[in-house]
């Protein structure tokens, strides 16, 4: 290729690229280019890089019915994340693009304390994959999700990531204070809110917390249903 009044020609790879001042530069080609064809790459992945925190409501509402199945709230989550992880798997974790924590939340107790617990953590990246932990879920108690959000939001807190995304999923029942009072907070922070809602008919709720973080709200009832919407 050569520009009007420019020595500028360019051959195909490993090829001479000689500059327009005429100075010959090094031919690229084997590791070189594997390395450009990397480096490209690896500065997508910093545009792109996510954070996205599974918040699984597991109170004892999750137990109940629905859908065409007749399946259980909380068995159609166990199965949509369990093949969301092993299909992404090790894509979110070593710095890729997407990383992914999991955390289940409930309250118990007289008087009712929310409970916690990091299935997979979003960071520090764990060594493995332990699915069997998603396995065994077990529900009971009430559904906090003022905590719930907060405790997400503090999770969050700890990412430098451009995308930061919690994915609340439940079925829109609550006890305790309004969590409304708490998503004001989460969409200052920058943190968007999907709701994926596990039910045949969609709360208020759940989408009012999507809409005003800026999140989409999807109402699932099918194993197939809560994989589309872990993956949007």
């Amino acid at each position: 290729m050569t520009h009007a009044g420019h020595n500028h020609r360019i051959w195909g790879e490993g090829g001479l690229l000689r500059h327009c001042s005429g100075h010959e530069l090094p031919k690229v080609g084997g590791p070189l280019l594997y390395f450009l064809i990397r480096f490209v790459a690896k500065l997508g992945e910093q545009v792109e890089r996510e954070d996205r925190l599974f918040l699984v409501d597991t109170s004892a509402s999750m137990a109940e019915r629905v859908g065409p199945d007749h399946s259980r709230k909380i068995d159609i989550v166990k199965k949509g994340l369990k093949e969301f992880c092993l299909e992404h798997w090790p894509e979110m974790y070593y710095d890729r693009p997407l990383r992914v924590g999991i955390v289940i939340f409930r309250q118990t107790g007289l008087p009712a304390t929310p409970y916690f617990e990091q299935l997979v953590p979003l960071f520090p990246t764990p060594p493995v994959l332990e699915v069997y932990r998603i396995d065994e879920i077990k529900v009971r108690g009430s559904s906090p999700l003022y905590e719930a959000l907060k405790y997400a939001s503090t999770v969050m807190r700890g990412s430098t990531r451009p995308v930061r995304r919690v994915k609340l999923i439940g079925d829109g029942d609550n006890d305790g204070p309004d969590p409304m009072k708490e998503v004001d907070e989460v969409a200052a922070e920058g943190i968007r809110v999907d709701c994926v809602e596990v039910s045949e008919e969609a709360s208020k709720l759940m989408t009012e917390v999507a809409a005003r973080t800026g999140g989409k709200h999807s109402l699932v009832d099918t194993s197939r249903d809560i994989r589309k919407a872990l993956e949007e």
